[in-house]
């Protein structure tokens, strides 16, 4: 029985299999086992696909195994429950095609109407010599604005149009702020989940007294405090050797069942033993989550904690995201405390290098960075530069063997060539050695992971993919001649519109998973933990995708004021790649992190940069072109470079009153279905067990409650009474 088959069975194999039994009792769910059950992988897997959960949980990770997918025309409210991030992201996207088709209608259609009525463009029966240096009208330039230099009321008209629509972008983007705030405090509203009654404290010399400070110390009693829980973070370096020895001792073990032969279980429990022994001893880091009894006693101790005002600003100039918590004095020692993040946000294998010297690996990141961005775009540099070598010998080498439309056959294929290798190092190359880097720098959560990938990769796409060539392009005087910057443009837009959607709807990721799947089903072996790995769907990169947006938008806007038909290419590409990630999301990929409001509001800054590249890029290449430079070209830009400058959060925040909204439900750990102790590699596995037997109970006391005839309305009722009551047990 293959895997498809198997999770067509899982209702009747969960019934009636001696591994689902095993499902019923988390004490007997052992993760070194060998062989592994498909069954309870599969069951897994369905554990961490985004669909609506329904009653059955997952012994292994806590998860609610999903019950019913969800239609790919659902809204982006409906899918509050991994956070406010994904609701965000989806409708950056559509944010992102209405700015498109805003700019299109405003100021994009009449460019590519008066660029097709111009006639500076030569048609190809009066140019006979590719070596002269004119436009030729084909089908690129026919809509570029090469082919009405010389109008100058159209250009005028043009300056106009084009300051009209950066007006109508710069009140568009403010109104998205809105939207995107709005959105945000309905995803809030419509999940509970323990970031709402948790704060994050770091810089704390000891640990025993936390309780007490915010409790009791902190307000002087005057006001009632409940602290609820509070989880650690350690140091997971001794902790991580450990498991490297406890996967030697596993794979030994595999060995030995594969050749059928005798293996020492006691070099397993010691290893087993010593693990326990040292999560007991781990070094404390200095990071608490501390957990509320309701929200307004979070937001009261964020409010009495005092701002910090530089690091906002470094932060804002360099990029190295150094702490910006509040201080509060603890005992006589500073420590800083902000909104925590979500529990499966957190990195908590590195968030112990980022609670001691994670500013060294920032900056040394930083600097390879750098060095590793300055390689890749001289290999850019250098691909683009031998493309215009290679379209000038060509030109060369015309004689009358060759055919006029032959040439020019060869010199579009070597445009579209080097477009698909600057494809090929954006998707691909760059996109690796950007993560690896990232990775070493050590960030927290998930999120400023997500939000430091999207924007190194956003600004190197848009430097590989349009900087380098504009500056070749004005090198050589080659703008919107044969090979030129309009050529390659044209391609690129073209290229992009279809291969990032081509890619994600392939999904090579799914594919390997699927070929080891098949290999193991075969002839491999695996621990339970391995095989519940193998086969959960690979994880959505949502900084990816980010990246990919952005970079189109960037490009799409410098690029579109000399090959307009851009805009149209990328509203395409962007409606087929919103499709495909959404059809990944709901379909393929799973979502073990949840990305935060911050991620997305990062990104809608960096769409605040669109005005400022619109008006240069038009402003240039206008200049080039005329040798000459408008008076409204400039005026655009002052206007595009205040607005860029003006905090638009906080006039979001003046013009619309969103409140406060924090929740007036109890904490309750019952209802979350993720917590921090139970994502914490320390106290993950004693957490998890007591939650799961906590939810035993509540669905015994559900059973008793309908068999005793209560009505829908007050088993719903009641529900979250039940929970409650079972907290005071825990």
């Amino acid at each position: 029985m293959n895997i498809q088959q198997l999770q067509s069975h899982i209702p009747q194999i969960s019934q009636h299999s001696q591994a689902s039994q095993q499902m019923n009792s988390p004490a007997q769910y052992n993760l070194d086992s060998i062989p592994g059950d498909w069954v309870l992988a599969i069951i897994h897997q369905s554990a961490h696909k985004v669909g609506i959960a329904g009653k059955q949980i997952c012994q292994c990770c806590g998860y609610h195994v999903c019950e019913f997918q969800l239609k790919l025309s659902v809204d982006k409210e409906d899918l509050s429950f991994l956070g406010s991030g994904y609701p965000l992201y989806f409708t950056f996207i559509k944010n992102c095609i209405f700015l498109l088709c805003l700019h299109l209608m405003a100021a994009g259609q009449f460019n590519i109407i008066s660029n097709y009525q111009g006639q500076d463009c030569r048609p190809k029966k009066k140019l006979q010599d590719p070596e002269d240096k004119v436009c030729l009208r084909d089908i690129v330039t026919i809509f570029s604005l090469a082919n009405r230099k010389n109008d100058q009321e159209l250009l005028a008209l043009e300056d106009i149009l084009t300051l009209s629509s950066t007006f109508l972008m710069m009140v568009f983007l403010i109104y998205f702020r809105k939207n995107q705030k709005k959105l945000d405090v309905f995803c809030d509203l419509q999940e509970l989940t323990p970031s709402d009654y948790t704060v994050m404290a770091y810089n704390i010399d000891q640990s025993d007294k936390l309780k007490q400070y915010f409790e009791i110390d902190l307000f002087k009693l005057s006001r009632k405090m409940k602290v609820k829980k509070i989880n650690l973070a350690y140091d997971l370096s001794k902790i991580n050797e450990l498991k490297e020895q406890k996967n030697n001792i596993l794979n030994k073990k595999k060995q030995c069942f594969l050749n059928q032969e005798q293996f020492n279980e006691e070099e397993l429990e010691d290893v087993n033993n010593k693990l326990e022994e040292q999560k007991k001893k781990c070094n404390f880091t200095g990071l608490a989550f501390v957990s509320f009894k309701y929200e307004r006693m979070k937001s009261e101790v964020i409010q009495i904690a005092k701002k910090q005002y530089a690091a906002p600003i470094i932060n804002t100039f360099t990029g190295l995201n150094f702490n910006e918590g509040r201080s509060l004095d603890y005992y006589g020692h500073p420590i800083y405390v902000e909104v925590a993040p979500e529990p499966t946000d957190i990195n908590w294998n590195v968030i112990y290098i980022w609670a001691n010297h994670s500013i060294y690996r920032r900056i040394f990141g930083a600097v390879i960075n750098i060095i590793v961005n300055f390689i890749l775009s001289v290999v850019v540099y250098l691909s683009i530069l031998k493309q215009v070598k290679v379209l000038g010998e060509l030109s060369k080498n015309y004689n009358d063997n060759d055919t006029f439309n032959g040439h020019y056959i060869k010199v579009h294929l070597y445009s579209l060539g080097y477009s698909m290798i600057t494809v090929f190092i954006n998707s691909f190359l760059l996109q690796e050695l950007t993560r690896a880097i990232v990775s070493f720098q050590a960030y927290p959560t998930f999120s400023q992971v997500s939000l430091a990938i999207a924007s190194k990769l956003s600004f190197m796409m848009f430097l590989n993919s349009v900087f380098m060539q504009c500056l070749i392009a004005l090198e050589s005087g080659n703008v919107y001649y044969a090979g030129g910057l309009a050529y390659n443009m044209t391609y690129f837009f073209i290229s992009n519109a279809f291969i990032p959607p081509i890619i994600q709807m392939l999904d090579i990721s799914s594919l390997v998973k699927s070929i080891k799947q098949y290999y193991y089903k075969k002839y491999g072996i695996l621990t339970q933990q391995e095989l519940n790995e193998l086969l959960e769907f690979p994880e959505h990169k949502i900084e990816e995708s980010y990246a990919e947006v952005l970079k189109t938008m960037n490009v799409t806007f410098f690029v579109g004021p000399l090959v307009p038909l851009g805009y149209i290419f990328s509203i395409i590409g962007l409606i087929l790649f919103y499709w495909a990630e959404k059809y990944q999301l709901l379909r393929k990929k799973t979502v073990k992190h949840t990305p935060s409001f911050q991620l997305s509001s990062k990104m809608t800054d960096s769409l605040q940069l669109i005005p400022i590249i619109h008006i240069l890029s038009t402003s240039a290449f206008k200049y080039f072109i005329q040798k000459n430079l408008s008076l409204i070209s400039i005026i655009g830009l002052i206007i595009s470079l205040i607005y860029h400058f003006i905090p638009n959060n906080k006039l979001v925040a003046l013009i619309w009153d969103f409140g406060e909204h924090d929740e007036y439900e109890k904490y309750c750990d019952s209802i979350f279905p993720f917590n921090y102790d139970r994502e914490n590699p320390i106290t993950q596995q004693k957490a998890l067990r007591r939650w799961l037997k906590r939810q035993q109970r509540y669905e015994q006391r559900k059973e008793k409650r309908i068999k005793s005839g209560d009505d829908y309305a007050t088993l719903k009722q009641k529900e979250k009474e039940i929970k409650l009551q079972l907290e005071l047990f825990q």
